[in-house]
């Protein structure tokens, strides 16, 4: 039996390329917003069903409500992500494991912008290994994984703030050099 992948999809996939793009042209609160969005729709969800110990990631998700209200705890959102991150570790699941971390991701973009990509990749895992199990061949896993992509680029246009005065600034270590 193959070894079960945490993240599913490349960096040099098309929708991936087509993400690092819309992400670049996007502000922090922006991909905060969206990313917590993603995950309290898609992710919770999963670790609702298949976790025991889900809560800590409902409230890291509305720590980062508060923050986008300007309600910030900040001391009580590093600790929520730190207890996040560490119980993560611990969750026997695959898909309930894969959501675990896609949340923990995405609730760090404000703080770390790139986690706007990194988290989408623990995002297709979490949905293809909840609806489709883990036993699928890798290439099937990834066709899977590009459709939840598109899907993620679609909820990223749709809230994205055409001519944003004050974008992100990145460095993709990931992307290739010409």
């Amino acid at each position: 039996m193959a070894k079960i992948r945490k993240m599913l999809g490349s960096s040099t996939d098309p929708e991936i390329l087509a993400l690092m793009h819309q992400i670049e042209s996007q502000s922090r609160t922006t991909l905060t917003f969206w990313a917590q969005d993603q995950v309290y729709k898609g992710c919770l969800p999963i670790l609702q069903k298949r976790a025991d110990h889900w809560e800590v990631y409902a409230e890291l998700i509305q720590s980062i409500r508060a923050l986008l209200q300007g309600q910030e705890d900040r001391k009580k959102r590093k600790d929520l992500l730190k207890q996040a991150r560490e119980q993560a570790k611990s969750i026997l699941d695959p898909s309930a494991q894969a959501a675990a971390r896609s949340i923990a991701t995405a609730c760090s973009v404000w703080d770390t912008p790139t986690g706007a990509l990194g988290f989408v990749f623990y995002y297709a895992a979490a949905v293809v290994y909840h609806e489709h199990g883990t036993a699928l061949s890798a290439s099937c896993q990834d066709q899977l994984a590009a459709k939840e992509f598109h899907h993620l680029l679609k909820e990223l246009k749709q809230i994205s703030i055409s001519e944003e005065p004050h974008p992100v600034s990145l460095s993709w270590y990931c992307k290739q050099k010409p």
